[in-house]
């Protein structure tokens, strides 16, 4: 199955309201880059990754100026070594997230490509396991005042979550207490809370954190220090106060070998967006398995769900704020605390492409 065309779009997609982070301050909307791959036989593939406002064009720029001319009357079957092609063709100044970012749409491309000629869905095409993915419901932001961040906990319960996750990174630790505090009494007992950081503290600022949040039940806490502190991670996980949750902001399977080797982390998060596609995707989580640690997803659920779905160490997936609902057909929904992998072929997702038109860069 050779690739004849190889195309590369930009969509600037506004969010419904912006939301607030420590380590990326206020976000009002987001770069999505799609890679549609057709075969010499007609056959469509179609991936995308997701970057912060204005990060798509460069991202699009590697992919057509680079990767378009490896992949042509290539065999799209042979996902690993075009992967591998596309890594040694930046390797003098890649090795990292823009390259990480720009292989993965190529990638989830040629992923969706095979599971459309071979009529399966990703999740089976990558194993299978539990098309059932337990998922908790990550859009309760750091700009929310108190109120409407409970309001927004109550939405994602109606809807059908029955975990939440909260961020972190107020300017005193006294708030951040007084907020989880308040999400916690606001919360049913039976409701799982999680809370984020985005990197907001030092490593010893981190500590006394993790202790003063300790009556609050939490699942974990995620990202308390800058991601590719590893040393620092162990450090935090040796104390044994709150599980920890990281690895969003990582861009290969070796900065994983390195923070699970470290024991460093509870909950591996790989994200397919940052870390170079569903192949290396994979890789992390058979490593997190081979090291008895489940995993977890960021972000763009509508193809972690089939990832999750081929796992068996699958803990949990992120419904995130920057999703594609409003231009999908068939938007994934959560019911009692679970999402399903979808059984049409490939990652299944139709996009509504004249709505996405008028956001077209």
């Amino acid at each position: 199955m050779k690739i004849k065309t190889v195309d590369v779009d930009t969509y600037r997609l506004p969010l419904p309201e912006p939301v607030e982070a420590a380590a990326a301050g206020l976000m009002t909307g987001f770069d999505m880059v799609m890679v549609t791959i057709r075969s010499a036989e007609g056959a469509v593939g179609r991936g995308y990754t997701a970057v912060h406002q204005n990060q798509g064009p460069a991202i699009a720029s590697i992919i057509q100026n680079v990767f378009v001319d490896l992949l042509i009357d290539k065999d799209a079957g042979l996902i690993e070594k075009l992967w591998m092609n596309m890594w040694k063709a930046h390797h003098y100044a890649g090795r990292g997230a823009p390259l990480s970012f720009s292989i993965a749409a190529v990638d989830v491309a040629l992923w969706d490509l095979k599971g459309v000629v071979l009529g399966d869905p990703l999740w089976k095409l990558l194993g299978g396991y539990d098309s059932h993915v337990k998922a908790y419901a990550g859009n309760i932001d750091l700009n929310f005042p108190i109120e409407k961040m409970l309001e927004g906990a109550s939405a994602s319960l109606a809807i059908g979550h029955r975990s939440v996750k909260m961020r972190l990174g107020k300017p005193t630790l006294a708030e951040d207490v007084k907020r989880v505090e308040a999400m916690r009494n606001h919360l049913p007992d039976d409701i799982e809370l999680m809370a984020d950081a985005n990197e907001a503290w030092r490593v010893d600022q981190a500590a006394n954190a993790l202790e003063a949040l300790r009556p609050y039940r939490l699942v974990w806490v995620e990202e308390p220090i800058t991601p590719d502190d590893f040393i620092g991670f162990s450090h935090l996980r040796a104390l044994g106060k709150i599980p920890i949750a990281t690895g969003e902001n990582l861009h290969t399977v070796a900065e994983f070998v390195q923070l699970i080797g470290q024991g460093g982390v509870d909950f591996p998060e790989p994200d397919f967006t940052t870390c170079g596609g569903i192949t290396p995707f994979m890789k992390i989580a058979r490593l997190a398995e081979a090291n008895n640690l489940p995993v977890i997803s960021h972000g763009a659920h509508d193809i972690h769900v089939h990832l999750l779905a081929a796992c068996p160490n699958a803990a949990y997936l992120e419904v995130h704020a920057f999703g594609l609902e409003d231009y999908i057909e068939n938007p994934m929904k959560i019911e009692k605390g679970f999402a399903e992998a979808p059984n049409r072929p490939g990652h299944g997702m139709k996009f509504d492409w004249e709505k996405l038109s008028q956001y077209k860069l």
